[in-house]
């Protein structure tokens, strides 16, 4: 289609608008400068013998602004000259190699995504259907009888607990003058006070040892290996679970131990796992959490119409 010139006005406007960013500060800055000096001049030659401090400062603060507010305004033209540049450049794809290696980062990002989301909603819907995701073989993990291995991913892990601390006190004795002992005496109970408030804050509960793991998934439990050793959580031992699988994320409390947050892009396979277990098949079209799921799920269900069987034929 060819373009009037009521279409290319707009994009010319937009053109010249961006180049005001930097043509405005760097035409700006020999401006107040000039400007500044013809306000300093008269105010610095006529300065009384004696001036006063207020007096002093107030000159000296004139000609501070008279240089470094031209400045500021050379340094913002360079730099909105130079991201101008840039996008400019980068609307004509034309990239850096670091920018394209962020580029291809991000789509390897984005589709691992969308495979591990679909992962989830094809597991999902094989849960609500009667049937089990697929299965896998874990050979450093025994199995319990009749238990089904589904997934084995890293992912983020951290407990939620709070610790038993000993707060620290100095033992300090000071001689001397009074004034140095009250000095001493005050110094002593500040680092004292400062010690006690950072040992509370430590012992309150909170999410503890934030690291990447190995998560092996199971229809009967979660099995966490960190530090090279082997922490399984049982769905059976489950008291609550707070699924989030659009923020990729799931809480899970147990009976027997502390919380546990897993996060990453597989905590959605996870949430569809352990909300089957915990609430039973039909809870992954119900529970409010796991909407998109069920979405996904429900969205794999339609029917093919005629039209679409024959595009992809």
């Amino acid at each position: 289609m060819r373009q009037t010139p009521q279409d290319q006005a707009p994009r010319g406007g937009t053109r010249r608008r961006r180049h005001l960013r930097w043509l405005l500060p760097l035409l700006g800055a020999p401006v107040l400068f000039v400007v500044m000096l013809a306000v300093v001049e008269p105010i610095s030659t006529g300065a009384p013998e004696d001036p006063s401090l207020p007096y002093a400062l107030g000159v000296l603060t004139l000609i501070a602004v008279t240089f470094l507010a031209p400045l500021a305004l050379l340094v913002t033209a360079v730099v909105q000259a130079a991201r101008l540049k840039r996008e400019a450049r980068r609307r004509a794809g034309r990239f850096t190699r670091r920018e394209l290696a962020e580029q291809e980062r991000r789509a390897q990002v984005e589709a691992s995504a969308a495979a591990t989301w679909h992962q989830a909603v094809g597991a999902a819907r094989a849960i609500v259907h009667g049937g089990r995701p697929p299965a896998l073989t874990v050979w450093d993990v025994v199995p319990w009888h009749d238990e089904s291995f589904h997934a084995d991913v890293p992912i983020g892990y951290a407990r939620y607990y709070g610790t038993a601390v000993q707060v620290p006190q100095t033992v300090a004795a000071y001689a001397g003058r009074p004034a140095f002992v009250a000095a001493g005496l005050a110094t002593t109970a500040l680092l004292d006070a400062g010690a006690r408030a950072a040992a509370l804050r430590q012992a309150v509960a909170q999410w503890r040892e934030h690291q990447s793991v190995r998560l092996v998934v199971s229809d009967r439990r979660l099995v966490v290996q960190r530090h090279g050793e082997w922490l399984s959580f049982d769905h059976g031992g489950l008291t609550a679970v707070y699924p989030d699988p659009d923020r990729r994320g799931i809480v899970c409390q147990y009976r027997d131990c502390a919380p546990v947050m897993l996060w990453g892009e597989h905590a959605p396979l996870v949430a569809v796992v352990v909300v089957a277990a915990a609430y039973g098949p039909q809870a992954l079209l119900q529970h409010p959490a796991m909407a998109s799921i069920a979405h996904g799920v429900r969205a794999s269900d339609l029917p093919t119409s005629p039209a679409s069987r024959s595009l992809e034929t």
